[in-house]
């Protein structure tokens, strides 16, 4: 949208410095006469026509065409400015968006190993209750610490999967 409002501004900048440029015209003039009822055979009809090409230049345009011009120049100079400043802040968006799905994709690996972790902590647990070493208690709390870390291995994976969506559509994938 930036580039097509520079675009703009530059089309805009080329109409206001045209006015200072020679212009070609064609032109073309007819008339006729026709007779009149005055003295006899003394007005006769007559058929007049002019063509030609005119090399027509403006030599002192005034004030307002140059102001229109400066005008326009310091249109395309913003216009290309915005410009700029909104390509800068699309890369800063894509590369924190890229950092943030790294990020996330360690988060992902972390809690999944947290799951792997807690689940082997979830099964000596079950096993110490059954041989009546460790009391149900216990192996509820480990129940509880395998859910809480899968939970947050798919809540992470999740995040991980909107925020690589958002990248494919921020670079137009």
């Amino acid at each position: 949208l930036k580039q097509l409002q520079v675009e703009t501004a530059r089309f805009e900048y080329r109409a206001a410095q045209s006015r200072f440029l020679p212009s070609l015209v064609f032109f073309a003039d007819y008339s006729e006469r026709h007779p009149t009822d005055g003295l006899a055979g003394y007005g006769e009809e007559r058929n007049e026509m002019d063509v030609g090409l005119r090399l027509e230049g403006k030599l002192l345009a005034g004030g307002r065409d140059s102001a229109a011009v400066i005008a326009a120049d310091k249109k395309v100079r913003a216009a290309e400015e915005r410009t700029t400043v909104a390509e800068r802040a699309m890369r800063r968006s894509v590369r924190s968006l890229w950092e943030s799905i790294a990020n996330t994709r360690q988060l992902v690996s972390a809690y999944q190993q947290a799951v792997a972790v807690s689940e082997k902590a979830l099964e000596s647990t079950q096993a110490a209750y059954d041989e009546g070493a460790k009391v149900l208690l216990d192996v509820l709390n480990a129940e509880q610490d395998h859910y809480r870390s899968m939970r947050q291995y798919r809540t992470s994976r999740y995040d991980y999967m909107i925020l690589l969506e958002k990248f494919r559509q921020v670079i137009g994938v």
